[in-house]
């Protein structure tokens, strides 16, 4: 087994222009990595996207740390963002938490945490330095904002 932590948060009553801005999530998925101790192995992908009914559209996103990721997706017509943020490498998630509601404006929360994640792989060096290259080749340059 391996120390692994999961914090999984589901913000309401955010504003709804931040939720759907590109850039505020983008500019939140190049920083936060840093804010909270974790490396960040990629530039952020972030994507708005279009649900099949007019309150399911959004902007979702993702970036890689060597420690694993954090990915962020948002319905501003609901209010709600969900963030999701896993690590090998421990972390104060109730600090985390704390942040990301204060970043998000919301008027309130729910948190799951997720302890003890599992056996790592034996070749993991190796799968790191791949991802890594692979993400580098990807996103080199400015942040990816689709």
């Amino acid at each position: 087994m391996y120390p692994g932590v999961h914090l999984m948060i589901d913000c309401y009553g955010c504003p709804q222009d931040k939720l759907a801005d590109v850039d505020f999530i983008a500019n939140f998925l190049d920083a936060f990595p840093e804010k909270i101790n974790l490396n960040r192995l990629s530039r952020p992908q972030v994507f708005k996207y279009n649900g099949g009914q007019a309150d399911e559209h959004g902007v979702s996103g993702v970036v890689l740390v060597s420690e694993s990721h954090i990915s962020v997706h948002t319905f501003p017509q609901k209010e709600q963002v969900f963030v999701d943020i896993f690590s090998t490498q421990s972390f104060d998630t109730a600090l985390v938490a704390e942040e990301l509601v204060k970043i998000f404006e919301a008027t309130h929360h729910q948190q799951r945490v997720v302890t003890g994640a599992g056996e790592l792989p034996e070749d993991l060096p190796h799968l790191a330095g791949t991802v890594n290259d692979e993400c580098y080749g990807l996103a080199a340059g400015s942040l990816a904002v689709h």
